[in-house]
């Protein structure tokens, strides 16, 4: 992997996680009908969705499509190659996992301590919870719920070895398959279809000419991001018109998620191909901090975002302001958290991020 791409994964992950801290602070609360289909209404809630339901929605699956091309690339099939790999996982995903998750238990414990019992939480009393759910909220269903993420990718790093060798003979069929998985939302129970499917597509194209992450093309960008816009405003709008249709929506909304990643490597490969600019910016040492803030943004974010819908109130101008507001504080509080317990405690800090 040369250092234009090693460069390019960094920056494009932290852009990532802003985009997913910017989800979180979505604040519209529409209403479900039993086929799926939600709710939304006034302009607030067109933008908010727009980006929260739209835009930003290709976070996760550009995670899984790096994740799978790091942990394919260059890999053989010697069993010694796949121990390390698994081992390394062990520092970079388990232990971050468990801390991150007994954090979360903790911060809510705490906040349920010295809060009136009329401030309700979406997850329970945590004091009350059985044996059972206190495992299950450790290890599967973590209060920071960005961790899904995190498991997801603990699970493909013990089935690496399968995929491995599903690639090796089935190559882009594997992919094709995965493809209409996600399509078709088939439910893997252990882990989502949308991971696996972009995981599998990280790992395909990490066999592939490195020139194929690298390539600048400005028509490409123009058109891919055009219909990324487009495809989901067109999404959103039927959402805001009550369109009964599931599937249409669906469809829109995966089409719209490959468009984006079309559109980003696109976008990133026409306006920032000098790697030795970006890495000797000031700005780009906070980069860095790229899981730091994706593990401990929640619950800060939803914290933030109810203490200013408490104080602001609930009118659409108020409710879009905080939802502009919140990921600014939330990212600032944690990128600062996070540059002082690296300088004040490097091990530390190290062990709970993954070394990253």
């Amino acid at each position: 992997m040369n250092e234009y791409l090693r460069t390019k994964i960094k920056v494009v992950s932290f852009f990532l996680v802003v985009l997913v801290v910017i989800v979180h602070a979505y604040n519209i609360s529409g209403t479900t009908d039993p086929s799926g289909l939600y709710a939304i209404s006034g302009i607030n809630g067109f933008i908010q969705d727009f980006i929260c339901q739209g835009l930003n929605r290709i976070a996760s699956p550009l995670f899984f499509i790096i994740s799978g091309y790091l942990f394919y690339v260059n890999l053989t099939a010697k069993v010694a190659d796949f121990t390390r790999k698994v081992k390394k996982r062990f520092k970079t995903l388990i232990i971050p996992y468990l801390f991150w998750s007994l954090w979360g238990l903790l911060v809510y414990f705490l906040l349920q301590s010295v809060l009136p019992p009329s401030i309700t939480f979406s997850r329970g009393i945590i004091r009350e919870y059985s044996f059972g759910e206190l495992m299950n909220a450790i290890f599967l269903d973590p209060i920071p719920y960005q961790l899904w993420y995190v498991r997801d990718l603990t699970v493909f790093a013990v089935l690496s070895p399968i995929f491995f060798i599903l690639l090796r003979y089935l190559k882009g069929y594997l992919v094709i398959f995965f493809l209409f998985t996600w399509f078709y939302e088939f439910n893997y129970v252990i882990f989502r279809n949308q991971s696996v499917f972009f995981f599998i597509f990280g790992a395909f194209i990490s066999h592939l000419d490195s020139g194929f992450m690298n390539k600048k093309s400005k028509a490409g960008a123009v058109i891919f991001t055009a219909l990324w816009l487009l495809i989901t405003a067109v999404k959103t709008t039927l959402i805001f018109n009550n369109c009964q249709s599931l599937i249409l929506i669906t469809v829109l909304h995966k089409i719209s998620i490959v468009a984006g990643i079309l559109s980003i490597n696109s976008l990133y490969n026409n306006l920032l191909p000098d790697f030795q600019k970006i890495t000797g910016h000031p700005l780009f040492k906070y980069v860095t901090f790229s899981f730091f803030l994706f593990a401990s943004h929640e619950p800060v974010c939803t914290i933030v975002k109810k203490g200013l819908l408490k104080t602001a109130g609930s009118g659409d101008l108020q409710m879009f302001l905080v939802f502009l507001v919140t990921p600014v504080i939330t990212i600032l509080i944690c990128v600062f958290a996070g540059y002082y317990l690296k300088k004040m405690l490097p091990r530390f800090y190290g062990t709970i991020t993954g070394w990253r």
